[in-house]
């Protein structure tokens, strides 16, 4: 997201950078107030869906282009969020649409905060991963090992294509050679008819 200063909104952006529009009226989303509620992640028993712990934790709360660290509450999956600023105060919060995102500082998962004058921001540590969570050390091993085996693999790819431009072009050698062998002509043998007299049976 960047801030616009002229229009007091957090502008959305889509991953390649390009503005997100609004489906119904073509503008570029913008949002007024942004939470980055920070929740504690891991993995649940399938092995790939990530959890988060949505009961609590500190978060950022982004409005007019300044921040604050807050913290947040959940009692359960159908009840608000409780939010409160550093101290434990209730959270003052703009009027006007807001974005909230979560985030659980999965290994992959990024945050910035860059100011106007592009200094980066010091934001809050990071959650603590769930116990069914992998660490960044684990998930660095990983996809190094993963990345290496794709790396033997497309090795591999790469032979089989060097063979196979080898046979194409020994091919291309044996045509070329035989194209440009001269052609050899027998002269002709011309025979006394008196060889092919048959026999005389007399």
């Amino acid at each position: 997201m960047n801030y616009n200063t002229g229009t007091g909104l957090y502008e959305k952006l889509n991953a390649d950078g390009s503005p997100m529009t609004d489906a119904d009226n073509g503008q570029q989303v913008g949002f007024t107030n942004v939470f980055v509620l920070y929740a504690s992640s891991g993995i649940k028993d399938d092995g790939y869906t990530r959890q988060y712990d949505m009961t609590g934790g500190t978060g950022l709360y982004l409005q007019g282009g300044a921040w604050e660290q807050i913290n947040w509450t959940k009692e359960d999956a159908t009840g608000p969020f409780a939010l409160t600023d550093a101290d434990g105060a209730p959270l003052t919060v703009a009027p006007g649409k807001s974005f909230i995102a979560i985030w659980g500082g999965y290994y992959g998962q990024g945050l910035t905060l860059t100011a106007a004058d592009g200094s980066e921001q010091t934001l809050p540590e990071k959650p603590v991963l769930l116990e069914s969570g992998v660490s960044d050390e684990a998930a660095a091993a990983a996809e190094e090992e993963l990345s290496a085996a794709q790396r033997i693999i497309d090795a591999q790819a790469a032979v089989d294509q060097a063979k196979a431009d080898l046979a194409d072009a020994l091919d291309e050698l044996q045509e070329a050679q035989a194209a440009a062998m001269p052609t050899v002509k027998m002269p002709t043998c011309w025979l006394p008819a008196t060889l092919f007299r048959p026999k005389s049976t007399s």
